[in-house]
């Protein structure tokens, strides 16, 4: 069968899902078995039963390791999927895997970070300079002058949401040079792009510097002569002062460390910035991204890129016990109820029926309590309600006939600044969806932010739904007042959720 080799591919790269799995953290738990204690021959009917539960213990341990091991290894192809494309062609097959494996020696946290802030690695099939993407870039070196991508072969190209662009090539395999001048600039990206610039001004950082003031071999590979010529200690605010040349010496010290043939001169020459790399808790690290970079997503009316990231934040399956998915399922069907009674519209049920009501309620608080279930992004949502919401009676906004009530309108106007509380568990979507929760049809549409580490429960059904912990304040930003929504007009709010209300 002949194959249509102009079909680009997108990575099917069963090599580096491979490797990332592999390599990615996973918190393993060591079980040590009890010693034989004291003589006798023989097992007591009391050993022999502790034995028969240590050995469930330890079944049960391995069976929550490998759900786990599942999970994340499940997690990181899928990020790796979404981080890292491939527009290789057929033929280009070598190129692209000696290209893969500078990605795949990475630190897997690395993908995470891009990830979350919607960025990109691109392997691309041909020079840069051609690049559809990068063709009409025009670059102006440090004397001011423009210059061409024609002789590059990596390039990060900034912006809310980085790409990387690494030309295939399997030159990668023989010049350390290249290798290095790959990971350089991917150092770059990292802390111009996707780190906070205060992510590098920390102690741990400063001391090694410090230390590397008397490592005069250490400075000359690393350091900006600005930098070696400096007398006194750096301190905080003389980094924070000099950012951008310290952000350097960062770039130098990952890209040594990132290369074989480099790490062994930066543990010889600099052993001080060799330890530090070694030292250094990636995990923690990817914590540090820049917020005002990312911003608020805001996915409107895309329904796919709404879904795509609602999945993303979703807790994982293996962090689920019976009884979590038990209250989820229950919650899709009993919810409105639930939320009339927590919202005391309809009175607390009695004897049997009041305790089922309890528990249900204590199923669902246990969900938000999970560190999984905390947003990794600042989101914006929408929740379609009506003006009983805010104290008004039904048809207050708009009558029978759909007029609109302009004095009803004006007085809603009113409420900004002011903070609303609900009762209730709060059901929004990450999506403008044309079908409101519960199928009514309400009169007013709040667009609300929702900040970064929020707990909320995506709930992966066809509203793009995200359910906020009950008693959830939210403040009236502004009330825009009247408009279209397909065939019909709403009221639109604009909301921001209180942090840890």
């Amino acid at each position: 069968m002949k194959i249509n080799k102009e079909v680009l591919k997108v990575l099917s790269m069963s090599f580096l899902l491979t490797s990332l799995v592999v390599t990615s953290p996973v918190v393993t738990t060591v079980i040590h078995a009890a010693g034989t204690h004291g003589e006798g021959g023989g097992i007591r009917p009391n050993d022999k039963r502790d034995e028969e539960e240590r050995k469930k213990r330890e079944e049960e341990e391995k069976r929550k390791e490998d759900a786990k091991k599942k999970a994340n290894e499940e997690r990181m192809k899928e990020i790796a999927q979404r981080v890292v494309k491939t527009e290789v062609k057929d033929e280009g097959a070598a190129r692209e895997e000696v290209t893969e494996k500078l990605l795949k020696n990475l630190p897997s946290e690395i993908l995470e970070m891009y990830d979350k802030v919607g960025g990109k690695f691109k392997i691309a099939d041909g020079k840069l300079g051609e690049h559809p993407d990068l063709k009409d870039l025009k670059l102006i070196d440090k004397d001011g002058k423009e210059v061409s991508l024609a002789n590059r072969f990596v390039y990060a190209k900034e912006g809310k949401e980085p790409v990387l662009f690494i030309e295939a090539s399997t030159d990668y395999e023989e010049s350390i040079g290249k290798k290095r001048e790959v990971y350089s600039e991917i150092g770059k990206s990292l802390v111009q792009d996707v780190l906070r610039p205060e992510t590098i001004v920390n102690p741990a950082f400063i001391n090694s510097l410090n230390k590397m003031k008397s490592n005069e071999d250490g400075m000359f590979l690393l350091f900006p002569s600005s930098l070696i010529e400096h007398t006194g200690p750096f301190d905080e605010k003389y980094v924070k002062e000099n950012l951008e040349k310290f952000q350097k010496v960062f770039v130098n010290v990952f890209s040594h460390y990132q290369v074989e043939e480099y790490r062994d001169a930066l543990k010889n020459y600099a052993p001080e910035m060799f330890e530090y790399m070694e030292k250094l808790n990636w995990n923690e690290l990817k914590e540090q991204i820049r917020e005002n970079k990312t911003g608020a997503l805001d996915f409107k009316e895309d329904a796919a890129a709404a879904q795509e990231f609602g999945r993303k934040i979703k807790i994982p399956e293996s962090e689920l016990t019976d009884l979590d998915k038990k209250s989820m399922e229950r919650y899709v069907f009993q919810g409105p109820l639930l939320n009339r009674i927590l919202r005391e519209i309809e009175p607390h049920p009695k004897g049997d029926a009041g305790k089922a009501i309890d528990e249900f309620i204590k199923g669902i608080d246990n969900l938000f309590t999970k560190e999984e279930a905390k947003l990794p992004n600042d989101v914006i949502v929408y929740r379609r309600t009506d003006e009983r919401e805010f104290g008004f009676k039904p048809g207050t906004l708009f009558n029978q006939d759909g007029d609109i009530n302009q004095k009803a309108v004006e007085k809603l106007k009113s409420f900004e600044g002011k903070t609303i509380t609900d009762k209730g568990y709060m059901s929004t979507s990450l999506a403008i969806n044309s079908v409101p929760l519960g199928g009514n049809q309400e009169t007013v549409r709040l667009r609300m932010k929702i900040p970064t580490g929020t707990p909320a429960i995506y709930m992966d059904n066809s509203w793009y739904e995200v359910v906020l912990n009950r008693n959830s304040s939210y403040k009236i930003t502004k009330v825009n007042g009247i408009i279209a929504e397909g065939s019909k007009i709403v009221v639109n709010i604009e909301v921001e959720l209180i942090p840890n209300s």
